[in-house]
């Protein structure tokens, strides 16, 4: 299956899911990855503000700063296909930008350079048993994740049905770390080159 094909027959099936559904997803992912060591002790989280039917971050996203994390989500620039940074404290320092998502304003004055980062989530569309992720086609968060230190845990956040067997990834293709689901947990060191942190 072609990989527009398949993303957007996995997407079309998150995108039927009830509201009831989506909420209890949330919940579970949202309760794996606070029990992770790495986001325990992680100082510097890059976390996203969920999209359509993406795994609702917001709650996430609220637990990072009660606990005192500095708390950065992404920025697009389309014109290069460009992610950066920025530290947000409240709900008020995003504003609805590219593609309709909410983001930071585009201010020097909150970037956080990536090698700054220690934790790193990432939304996808498809993923595989080996670590490979599929986005939703524009490659921000593959380049982006070349900036990065090469010891910043990534972990994405989707439905179960969103993993495949296989995908055939490309050369620039970034893998993850972790990926953690309504129904389960995967860990990926070991099967996709890159090192436990």
């Amino acid at each position: 299956m072609e990989d527009k094909e398949l993303r957007s027959r996995i997407l079309s099936r998150r995108d039927s899911l009830s509201g009831e559904a989506r909420a209890a997803a949330a919940a579970a992912v949202t309760q794996r990855l606070t029990a992770l060591p790495q986001w325990q002790q992680a100082k510097t989280v890059m976390l996203f503000v969920s999209f359509r039917s993406e795994i609702d971050t917001r709650a996430l996203i609220e637990l990072a700063w009660t606990s005192g994390k500095q708390v950065v989500v992404p920025r697009c620039h389309p014109k290069d296909r460009r992610l950066e940074v920025h530290r947000i404290k409240s709900w008020a320092d995003l504003e609805s930008s590219n593609y309709g998502i909410l983001e930071p304003p585009d201010n020097l004055a909150t970037r956080v350079d990536p090698a700054a980062l220690d934790f790193i989530l990432i939304p996808g569309s498809v993923f595989d048993r080996t670590g490979n992720r599929m986005g939703y086609g524009a490659g921000y968060y593959d380049r982006f994740l070349l900036r990065c230190r090469v010891n910043a845990v990534r972990v994405a956040l989707a439905y179960d049905f969103q993993m495949v067997e296989k995908l055939q990834p490309k050369p620039h293709d970034q893998t993850i770390d972790y990926l953690l689901t309504d129904l389960a947990f995967y860990s990926f060191f070991g099967v996709n080159g890159r090192e436990r942190v």
